[in-house]
């Protein structure tokens, strides 16, 4: 309600470097306690809430994960290495981020490297480095010469996006952690009553192995970049499912529905999506910076005009610039940024629905 608190938080971040000679480690976390998500809401409708227990309380994902959680962030030892004297090898293992691309503000070759906590973003203060999450895996560079590098990594550990949970101010109040059903409005499924409740069924999520990537960089000129870059990965943010039959099948993801305990939904991730990509930076007088990317994904989820969750191809193209302005009356240094975006559906694998349909 008008003037009640959505956030009221206190934040650490730590971190720890150790290094020796050509070798080191790093070691960061977080944690954060939240005052509003320890107390009642101001939910005043009970006939309408989609969870069990008091209507104006959170629940427990919800005081879990809004209102205190603590987070082991990195945790990688890396080493750097000279080969005959004009080559050099970084390699990393442990939890710690890869992410390629020239992108700004809207994710292109990187989206599929790594989750995120979707939580942070709505916090004010919050950090770059404590939003994006690392995850478990090993990762390379070779500088075969002073223009051209060898990229690779092989993640080890599959980790999703972070949601916001449901109660959370930001968040849904039918799907997320601590998701339990939702009551349908009147006329939505014909074959069921108005207002029925519609039970979440977990999440379908891939298994560990089976990402991993090659990439390269080439400078042409001493402004100017280049890269080439194929990965495979788990989608990191999920599908939405409905099964109103208690027997419904999707082709696109053969795991999720056929419950048999009536009308259900689940959250699935599809898994080995191939990207391939390329990359560009260039630089134009000495304040102005072009970068773009442009990927091509197969087996990339696309919703139909109906709803249901189908495999396809997809290309997204990137253009950002970035130019930065000298000292002003206003300001030492003022940056401006600027992004476009395109996506296109180059097609749709068929979907077979069976059991009832969606």
């Amino acid at each position: 309600k008008r003037g009640s608190l959505i956030n009221n938080r206190v934040s650490v971040f730590g971190e720890l470097m150790l290094k020796h000679d050509n070798l080191g480690a790093v070691m960061r976390g977080s944690h954060f306690y939240d005052e509003v998500y320890h107390q009642r809401n101001d939910n005043d409708s009970p006939d309408t809430v989609n969870k069990t227990g008091r209507y104006n309380d959170f629940s427990r994902d919800t005081r879990k994960l809004s209102g205190s959680k603590a987070r082991l962030l990195d945790a990688y030892v890396y080493g750097d290495f000279t080969v005959n004297d004009d080559q050099y090898v970084s390699l990393k293992a442990g939890r710690h981020l890869v992410a390629w691309g020239e992108s700004l503000f809207w994710p292109n070759i990187s989206q599929g490297q790594a989750p995120v906590d979707a939580t942070k973003f709505n916090v004010p203060g919050t950090e770059a480095k404590d939003a994006y999450l690392p995850v478990g895996q090993v990762s390379g560079s070779w500088s075969i010469n002073e223009d051209l590098a060898l990229l690779g990594f092989y993640q080890y550990k599959w980790e999703e996006t972070q949601l916001n949970p449901v109660g959370d101010y930001f968040g849904s109040d039918t799907f997320g952690p601590g998701a339990e059903f939702y009551r349908l409005a009147p006329g939505i499924v014909s074959s069921l009553p108005d207002s029925a409740a519609v039970g979440y069924g977990g999440s379908v999520k891939p298994g560990n192995s089976g990402e991993w990537g090659i990439g390269t960089r080439y400078r042409i000129t001493q402004n100017t970049e280049i890269g080439l870059f194929h990965y495979r990965y788990h989608d990191r943010v999920p599908a939405l499912f409905f099964d109103f039959t208690g027997q419904t099948h999707y082709s696109s993801l053969n795991k999720v529905g056929g419950s048999g305990y009536g009308p259900s939904y689940q959250l699935g991730y599809f898994d080995n999506i191939k990207l391939t990509g390329i990359s560009f930076t260039t630089k134009a007088g000495d304040s102005v910076q072009f970068a773009g990317d442009l990927s091509y994904r197969d087996g990339a989820a696309v919703y139909l005009s109906n709803g249901a969750p189908a495999r396809g191809q997809l290309w997204q193209g990137n253009l950002n610039a970035v130019y930065m302005i000298g000292p002003t009356f206003m300001a030492q240094q003022t940056t401006l940024m600027a992004e476009v975006v395109h996506q296109r559906i180059q097609g749709v694998d068929d979907l077979t629905v069976t059991g009832g349909g969606a």
